[in-house]
């Protein structure tokens, strides 16, 4: 008897995670809400222009073993990523580099405060301002990150947790000016005409994938009851936000939401110099501008700027709150719907940055796709 399995989900996360099992010799089906699967991370084009209506996604891994697994879907180029931000009318470099504080007015006191000996603090023991403030100084902070912290995330910085700062706020006194220092680097090669898109439709290969469906946690444990446990799913992934997913009955969980604006610009190679800019400063109403084409190294005439606006009722990211409250009620949502789905027969997982809660790159996904799949040793 062929065993399955049902996966919640259909972007980065249950796709790869489908891509394991089917090759563990189940049979998985995705339920993907949209009219097709990839999630934020699944690219489109416009007049032949590959962009990505979600936002950049660079592919940066030191773990060797995901990166053949996804340069042997689709073919990668060796793009690394190098990022601007605008500071006091200029676009000088991000991360910061302490050879660009020269330009800037508060330079000389930066330089200084940067040359001084202090222990650095655990980011585990205080807030995110307090852990920058400490690593940059007032003058640094306040040009380049709380404000566009703030804007970002819709509130204090001093009311974030500070355990992912130091993989996303840095002063580098070197000349290395990438955004990520991991030894496998790349994105989808626009130039072999491929895009995330085509990394999705390959992990799904042979997946049976059902879109349009909005599945939550009733119409779950409904079907799996009716199916009794001699023909209910071995399995069941759940890579969706847990909350939209039970229906709030525990309440909402904090997301940072995002919106896009995209614009084809004709008879131009790039719009912007490189293929992500910030823009912290509150008198521009937009976070960041991305322009695609920078990584995808495409081959054809005109490029695509992106906008990217915060406080949209999505869920894009979720928001690290001091007090970890949300992480908490997250918790309480797995153990709710592990229970309510497993007392039918299925073994039930979460993968992902939405049925987690936390922030993850793409390789931390994928990674975790394929440990959870090992793990249940099917």
């Amino acid at each position: 008897m062929t065993r399955s399995a049902w996966i919640v989900g259909g972007g980065l996360a249950g796709a790869s995670t489908a891509m394991f099992l089917r090759k563990a010799g189940l049979e998985p089906v995705v339920f993907e809400r949209a009219a097709v699967p990839g999630g934020l991370v699944r690219s489109d084009r416009m007049n032949g222009v590959i962009y990505e209506p979600s936002g950049s996604h660079i592919f940066h891994t030191d773990d060797e073993e995901v990166w053949r697994i996804v340069t042997g879907l689709v073919p990668f180029n060796g793009y690394e990523h190098r990022v601007q931000t605008m500071v006091e009318g200029r676009l000088v470099r991000w991360p910061i580099m302490q050879e660009d504080l020269e330009q800037l007015s508060f330079g000389a006191d930066a330089l200084a405060y940067l040359a001084e000996e202090r222990p650095p603090l655990s980011p585990d023991d205080v807030d995110f301002e307090t852990w920058c403030l400490r690593l940059m100084g007032r003058d640094m902070y306040e040009a380049f990150v709380k404000p566009y912290t703030e804007k970002q995330w819709g509130r204090p910085a001093s009311e974030l947790a500070a355990d992912f700062a130091p993989k996303r706020v840095q002063v580098r006194t070197d000349e290395d000016d990438r955004l990520f220092k991991d030894r496998f680097q790349g994105f989808p090669d626009g130039r072999e005409d491929v895009g995330y898109a085509d990394l999705i439709d390959r992990m799904l290969d042979g997946v049976d994938v059902r879109t349009g469906i909005d599945v939550r946690l009733d119409w779950l444990d409904g079907e799996l009851e009716r199916l009794g446990p001699t023909d209910a799913p071995d399995v069941v992934v759940v890579t969706a936000p847990l909350d939209e997913l039970a229906g709030s009955v525990l309440g909402e969980l904090e997301w940072r939401g995002l919106r896009f604006e995209h614009s084809y610009v004709a008879d131009v190679e790039h719009a912007q110099e490189r293929m992500v800019v910030n823009w912290p400063g509150l008198e521009f109403p937009w976070i960041r501008t991305h322009e695609t084409k920078h990584a995808s190294m495409q081959d054809v005439s005109g490029t695509v700027l992106s906008y990217e606006f915060t406080g949209a009722p999505t869920r894009f990211y979720p928001v690290p709150g001091r007090d970890g409250s949300s992480r908490r009620l997250n918790e309480r949502y797995q153990e709710l719907v592990a229970d309510r789905l497993g007392r039918r027969g299925p073994k039930v997982r979460f993968v992902g940055r939405l049925a987690q809660f936390m922030y993850y790159d793409q390789d931390d996904v994928i990674r975790q796709a394929l440990d959870t799949v090992s793990a249940l040793g099917v």
